[in-house]
């Protein structure tokens, strides 16, 4: 029953190359490094940089299971792209600046169900890639017979329900009070 994702090129908004493809345990501490990008820009995560693993060991733990032992369960995908233009570096393909996750409720009258999850690195933002990476993880839930798919958005993340809402997804309920930022 598991799906098989094959690697997916695509070509940046400002013309730049990127790739998404099926997670490693070696991306762990790159996932981690979005992640907390991510925090640190204060927008559309919903953990604070204290939730996070401190090491990359802890977070080859939190995912080994997708990543190793239970792909029929979920999949966490990974975009990788050179730093932008605005950076004044040298390209370095390979980077990973965002990651996406798919993982079936394990009950099996709600095996039908996967909830979703994407990350961007903010400086990576706008680019296609979060629709690159929706699609890639859509396309998996589709090879596993997944008939509903759920997400959850800040409500202050407008991009973020703009992309959702642009691939079909609809609002089915508020969770008034459910994050409490501490600032």
């Amino acid at each position: 029953m598991a799906a098989r994702f094959s690697a997916r090129e695509l070509t940046l908004k400002h013309g730049g190359e990127a790739r998404v493809r099926l997670a490693r345990p070696s991306d762990a501490a790159a996932i981690l490094a979005v992640d907390r990008a991510v925090v640190d820009a204060g927008v559309g995560e919903v953990l604070a940089r204290r939730d996070h693993p401190r090491h990359a060991a802890k977070q080859v733990d939190r995912l080994r299971p997708t990543l190793e032992g239970a792909p029929q369960l979920g999949a966490i995908l990974v975009v990788e792209a050179p730093p932008p233009r605005s950076s004044g570096g040298l390209a370095a393909p390979g980077l990973v600046v965002g990651h996406g996750s798919a993982h079936r409720y394990r009950p099996s009258l709600c095996r039908h169900v996967a909830v979703l999850a994407l990350g961007i690195r903010p400086d990576h933002q706008g680019l296609g890639l979060g629709r690159a990476l929706l699609d890639g993880l859509i396309a998996w839930c589709e090879g596993v017979r997944v008939e509903r798919v759920e997400l959850t958005v800040l409500a202050d993340n407008r991009r973020a329900q703009a992309l959702y809402q642009s691939s079909g997804f609809e609002r089915e309920a508020v969770r008034r009070r459910f994050v409490q930022r501490t600032d």
